[in-house]
C-alpha cells in the first residue's frame, strides 16, 4: 500500500489580515502519493527529506479551488498600498464533450491535469498585474528583489484550445533556430504545448514524453540553448506558483527559487514568505 501525505495547499495562509484571500483556499488539499515499500501508514505533517529524495510524486489538485484562490488572491492586489494595474479574467471550464474534442490533438492523450483543469477549474486564466509600491513600502520589496522598484506576474495560461503539442510553430528543419536554440532546445519547442506566453519571446510549455499524466513544466528559451524543465509536473508547478504569489514567471524572477541541483522551483527558500507578506499584506484596522 503506498502511503499518503496531505498537507495544505500550498499558498494558504493563516494571518486574519489575509482572510479573504485564504478562504477559498481552506479547502484545497494536494495529495502527494509516495510510491514506497516497507509502509502502509499514512504521513502526516512534511514529508521527511530522505523519502523526498527517491519518491515519485504523483500530486491530485482541487483545480476549482485552485482557481478560485487566484481570483481571490487577484482581487486582494487592490487592497496594496501604491499603484496596482491588474486584469481579472478567468473564463468557466468546458464540457466534457468539448474537451473530448480538443484531446483528439494529443497523440499520448490528454493528460489527466490539463483534462481536470479544463473541466473543474477554467479553460482560460488571464489575471496579470503589476504593483508599484509607495515608498514607504519599497524598502519591503527590496527584501525579496534587492534592484526592483516595481513587481509583476499573475496567474494565466492560454485557452484550451489553443494549448496542445507542437503549438509554438517551431521547425524542426529550421537550422538557424537549432544554432541559436541547441539541437535539444528546438526538440522542446517543437514537441512541447505552449500554455503561456512569457511576454519577452520565451514561453512555458508542457513535455508530452515526460509524463502523460501530469506533464512536466518547461521553460522554454527564446534565444539560446538554456530551455529545461523547472516542475517535474505541471501540478505542482500551479501549487508552487501559487505559493510564490505568481510571480513572473520570467526566469530572472524565479532565478532565486531554482534549485542549483535539481533545476526546478524550490518554494522552501526564506524569501517565500517574504514575499508572501509582501503581496498579501492588508490595511491595519483600528476597533474604535
Amino acid at each position: 500500500m503506498n502511503p499518503i501525505y496531505n498537507a495544505p495547499m500550498l499558498g494558504t495562509h493563516k494571518s486574519e489580515q489575509d482572510d479573504a484571500y485564504q478562504r477559498p483556499c481552506r479547502k484545497s488539499v494536494l495529495v502527494i502519493h509516495y510510491l514506497q515499500q516497507d509502509s502502509e501508514a499514512p504521513i502526516q505533517g512534511p514529508a521527511p527529506p530522505v523519502l523526498q529524495r527517491y519518491a515519485k510524486k504523483i500530486l491530485a489538485m482541487n483545480y476549482h479551488d485552485w482557481t478560485e484562490c487566484v481570483r481571490a488572491f487577484s482581487e486582494g492586489l487592490r487592497m496594496l498600498p501604491g499603484e496596482i494595474d491588474i486584469t481579472i479574467e478567468i473564463d468557466p471550464p468546458l464540457e466534457s464533450q468539448q474537451i473530448d474534442t480538443l484531446a483528439d490533438r494529443w497523440s499520448n492523450g490528454l493528460p489527466a491535469s490539463l483534462r481536470q483543469l479544463w473541466s473543474e477549474g477554467s479553460a482560460r486564466v488571464n489575471c496579470p498585474y503589476v504593483w508599484t509600491p509607495s515608498p514607504d513600502e519599497l524598502p519591503s520589496l527590496n527584501e525579496v528583489f534587492e534592484d526592483n522598484d516595481y513587481i509583476y506576474g499573475g496567474a494565466r495560461f492560454e485557452h484550451a484550445e489553443q494549448i496542445y503539442p507542437g503549438n509554438s510553430g517551431a521547425d524542426a528543419g529550421d537550422e538557424d533556430m537549432a544554432a541559436v536554440l541547441g539541437k535539444a532546445g528546438l526538440e522542446l519547442w517543437c514537441r512541447c504545448a505552449v500554455f503561456l506566453h512569457v511576454g519577452n519571446g520565451d514561453c512555458l510549455g508542457l513535455d508530452p514524453e515526460s509524463d502523460a499524466e501530469d506533464p512536466s513544466v518547461v521553460y522554454l528559451v527564446h534565444d539560446d540553448d538554456e530551455s529545461s524543465v523547472i516542475s517535474p509536473s505541471f501540478s505542482e508547478f500551479l501549487a508552487a506558483w501559487q505559493e510564490l504569489c505568481y510571480i513572473g514567471p520570467e526566469f530572472w524572477l524565479l532565478d532565486y527559487w531554482i534549485d542549483g541541483d535539481r533545476g526546478v522551483i524550490d518554494t522552501t527558500k526564506n524569501k517565500t514568505a517574504e514575499l508572501h507578506r509582501l503581496l498579501t499584506r492588508r490595511p491595519q484596522t483600528t476597533k474604535a
